[in-house]
């Protein structure tokens, strides 16, 4: 009789196969994650308050890789002690981007509003800003400029910025040595300023070293000015805003002199004619009267300081010469080159009989509050330095 044998079948092939298939899904997985997975969320640059009204506020801020960002924001209690945002409003921007910009509108004026950031589910910052004040509150703002060099010195000038609780900031130009590049913003600017920024609009003119790269066009990249400059010059390298009760004109004084002469001056003798304001400022980058190794500007004194004084502008703003010096007021006008804001600073060259108050021991900015008392109009000037202590004071009234 024939036998017959049943072959049993075997696991032991089915099974290796699996655990091979097993090791190798766990190596790709672990290759995948380790190599191909984006990278983590993060903030290269901070919110900063751009272009601010009584009524609205602008904030940008970069992420470091493409995403859909989110902002909230609520107006704050006086009672709080820590940001509360039930019900607070919030917004999604429509793109998926680095940068992200977002407007806020119909906002109580002069008021604090916490607010933050973020994209994915995760909040990457915290902060607060301030709509700006109106006629006939007090304020203060502070102005430095030819500070972007990442040195000790801006970084201490920086705090004590900061604890000046200005209200807006201006800088006279230079912000970025040695060239206006792109890729300096964060570490000479964006990240030295970042808690001021975050809670305070910023107003700069160019110098002459934040238009070396493209013709300053980084700088014009970064920031976010009104767009009421004059006729056939490009926006925001000119620009004025109103705040309370002031106006000050931006001028990009880089311009030769026809330029100043055809474009500029007709602009700013219009915008400043035209306003109501108690106070009128310019700020520029090139001093119409100097001390330092730069010295005076020519095209300046000769063009522009004629309608400052025709105009009856309260004080002129100016850096490039690395130094503090306040002038006498000259034809009415107190002219101030306050350049001291990082880099490093320049000795004397001149003696100028027109000097009030020549300082040059630290680096320093100006810190300016309008006020008023008694039936005045008062604006006190001091100028500060990065051990907070203040070396120049002085007094404008009407």
């Amino acid at each position: 009789m024939m036998k017959t044998h049943f072959l049993r079948k075997s696991t032991f092939a089915p099974r290796f196969i699996f655990i091979l298939l097993a090791v190798a899904f766990a190596v790709f997985s672990s290759g995948v994650h380790a190599d191909d997975a984006p990278p983590a969320l993060t903030l290269p640059r901070a919110p900063y308050i751009q272009s601010a009204t009584a009524r609205s506020v602008q904030i940008v801020w970069e992420t470091n890789i493409p995403t859909r960002a989110f902002l909230q924001y609520k107006l704050k209690s006086t009672s709080e002690t820590t940001p509360d945002f039930q019900n607070a409003n919030t917004t999604i921007l429509a793109q998926s981007e680095t940068r992200h910009h977002s407007i806020l509108r119909n906002l109580q004026a002069s008021s604090v509003y916490d607010y933050r950031v973020g994209a994915q589910g995760k909040v990457l910052f915290t902060g607060q800003f301030q709509t700006n004040k109106t006629a006939g509150q007090n304020y203060q703002f502070d102005v430095w400029g030819d500070s972007g060099s990442g040195s000790d010195g801006q970084k201490a000038l920086a705090a004590q910025i900061d604890k000046s609780k200005p209200d807006f900031l201006l800088h006279t130009g230079d912000l970025i040595y040695p060239k206006g590049a792109a890729e300096d913003f964060n570490p000479f600017f964006f990240d030295i300023y970042q808690k001021v920024l975050s809670e305070v609009p910023f107003y700069g003119a160019l110098g002459n070293h934040d238009i070396v790269t493209d013709n300053g066009q980084p700088f014009l990249d970064a920031f976010i000015f009104p767009q009421n400059g004059p006729d056939g010059v490009a926006p925001e390298r000119n620009y004025y805003v109103d705040y309370a009760n002031a106006r000050i004109a931006v001028i990009d004084s880089n311009q030769d002199e026809a330029a100043l002469q055809n474009k500029i001056a007709p602009w700013l003798e219009r915008v400043m004619s035209a306003s109501k304001a108690t106070w009128k400022f310019a700020v520029m980058h090139h001093p119409a009267y100097s001390s330092g190794p730069h010295g005076d500007t020519a095209r300046i004194q000769k063009v522009l300081s004629p309608i400052f004084a025709k105009l009856h502008l309260d004080v002129v703003f100016a850096g490039h010469d690395h130094q503090y010096e306040r002038f006498k007021p000259i034809d009415g006008v107190t002219y101030i080159v306050t350049g001291a804001g990082g880099a490093g600073r320049y000795p004397r060259k001149a003696e100028n009989p027109q000097t009030a108050f020549y300082w040059n021991d630290d680096w320093s900015f100006t810190n300016i509050q309008i006020s008023r008392e008694n039936g005045k109009n008062i604006l006190r000037g001091k100028q500060i330095s990065t051990t907070g202590a203040v070396v120049d004071q002085w007094e404008l009234s009407k």
